[in-house]
């Protein structure tokens, strides 16, 4: 079967969606670059300024957060203490990063799911930004897309990384071991 197990299979499309919203989170990050640097030529040769530049960037920064911490799963681009757990055998380092992307992946799932409550909420009083009312609900509801996707991620790295265990490998000569047999 092409693309080994199920859960690589799924890791594979959530990868693929998450490399589109990459591309979003990238188009949002030259937008903001362009609003505040003509934000900044626009004060520097007049006394004007953009209205709402500040809104546009705040709301642009959650996408662009909330769009890259999944993709950076993909890329396994995330900070690990590896000073203490390289130091373990292979089988208890595999269940402890297993373990530590479990209980990530139930912490973003929380969280995901307050951000949905709150942006029912956003939604419900029609809440936005105060100079030029950006609703705050679009934002927060692609903010819980983004998250809910890298959620998903760290369960499946997670669970691949516990079966890491008994993934078989071939030493120099060749001899297939077997970890956790």
């Amino acid at each position: 079967m092409k693309g080994g197990v199920p859960l690589e299979q799924a890791r594979n499309i959530v990868g693929f969606i998450t490399g589109k919203l990459a591309y979003i989170a990238m188009a949002v990050t030259f937008i903001i670059m362009c609003v505040t640097t003509a934000d900044v030529i626009i004060r520097k040769v007049s006394t004007g300024n953009i209205v709402g530049s500040y809104e546009m960037t705040e709301m642009g920064l959650v996408l662009i957060v909330a769009f890259a911490a999944p993709f950076l799963q993909v890329a396994k681009g995330h900070v690990r203490v590896d000073i203490f757990v390289n130091r373990f055998p292979i089988i208890p380092r595999h269940i402890v990063d297993g373990l530590l992307l479990l209980v990530s992946g139930i912490v973003m799932a929380i969280m995901v799911y307050a951000i949905f409550i709150q942006a029912g909420t956003y939604l419900a009083t029609n809440a936005g930004t105060s100079v030029i009312r950006i609703p705050y609900a679009p934002f927060m509801y692609a903010m819980g897309v983004g998250y809910c996707l890298y959620a998903i991620l760290l369960f499946i790295d997670g669970i691949l990384e516990i079966l890491n265990i008994f993934k078989r490998d071939k030493d120099e000569d060749g001899i297939e071991t077997v970890y956790g047999v």
